[in-house]
């Protein structure tokens, strides 16, 4: 049953997929990739092997110049990027919430793992004893380590923690898939270029 489950996902995602590139791209823009689609598969038909495997490296990099813009480092590109990568979280959570239940185990909110870690650091401070062979400056500097630690566990820094946890996960996932689609982008230039 999960594998019907996973293939029925899989067509929703794909159509979901060119419905956003048919809504992005230009009438003109969609014939000429169509064009190329042709003439890649003819030149894949050719009998030269360096023509066949720069063919389908330059479509690929053509196909991310459309949807990217041609500057490496752009607004459009940052804007799409934001849409793929909230696209692909939305996706995730859907599929995870099917198959498992809570999605990115939700079981445990961000306020209960602030607590937590606030708690197993009580209980790293209130044990004072130690090892033995610790020196007494070290204590002394651990027991200062805990006092500026403890004066982070209120309520503030607890609101503030579970607010902003969601939105540093996208914004780390979007800065991270906006870095590494600008690297690939450049690699595939490079490889079409040669």
């Amino acid at each position: 049953m999960n594998f019907w489950i996973g293939l029925a996902l899989l067509f929703v995602l794909a159509g979901g997929g060119a419905k956003v590139l048919d809504l992005w791209l230009r009438p003109t823009t969609k014939r000429q990739i169509h064009k190329k689609i042709l003439n890649l598969s003819h030149a894949l038909e050719e009998r030269d092997h360096r023509v066949v495997i720069q063919a389908p490296i330059r479509a690929i990099a053509r196909g991310l110049s459309e949807l990217y813009g041609e500057a490496l480092f752009s607004f459009l590109a940052l804007r799409r990027c934001t849409s793929i990568t909230l696209l692909v979280f939305g996706c995730a959570l859907v599929i995870s919430a099917v198959e498992t239940g809570p999605p990115f185990s939700l079981d445990d909110l961000p306020w209960r793992n602030f607590d937590r870690t606030f708690n197993a650091i009580e209980s790293i401070c209130k044990n004072e004893q130690g090892p033995k062979d610790v020196k007494t400056e070290v204590k002394a500097i651990q027991m200062r380590a805990c006092q500026r630690i403890r004066a982070y566990n209120n309520s503030e820094n607890r609101i503030a923690f579970s607010v902003l946890f969601f939105p540093s996960i996208v914004a780390v996932a979007v800065a991270l898939n906006f870095a590494s689609m600008t690297f690939t982008r450049q690699v595939y230039r490079d490889l079409a270029a040669s």
